[in-house]
């Protein structure tokens, strides 16, 4: 297989990190009702520091203090959750289409669409 002429110029970069000075930080630490410490980097002068923050282990809401976390496990809200980045398979097109449409409304707009279709084909 021959190469395509200039193909790599794009995939690689010529910038180097000089004189780059990096923004300031501070580390957010937030706890899962699973255990789980997640620590988030925020710009040190962030207008607003979220309360809690999806744990990117298990899908939970995780919180900045641990008594948040213990109270989410005693009342049940910590049950995980089932989210993209921890589904292997992710939201299929028929989960994300229910969250926007019942099933009847769905029907009704088949139902309608084939009328259609019956109506442009006779």
């Amino acid at each position: 297989m021959t190469a395509l002429r200039g193909f790599t110029l794009n995939s690689h970069s010529y910038e180097t990190d000089e004189n780059v000075v990096p923004v300031e930080s501070i580390p957010q630490v937030y706890h899962c009702p699973a255990s789980h410490v997640v620590t988030v980097r925020f710009a040190a002068d962030a207008e607003e520091i979220p309360g809690e923050w999806d744990c990117p282990k298990c899908g939970r809401l995780a919180h900045r203090d641990m008594t948040s976390a213990q109270e989410a496990v005693d009342s049940g809200l910590g049950e995980a959750l089932v989210s993209p980045r921890t589904s292997a398979t992710g939201k299929t097109h028929w989960d994300m289409l229910l969250e926007r449409r019942t099933v009847d409304d769905l029907e009704k707009i088949l139902a309608e669409r084939l009328a259609l279709l019956r109506a442009n084909s006779a």
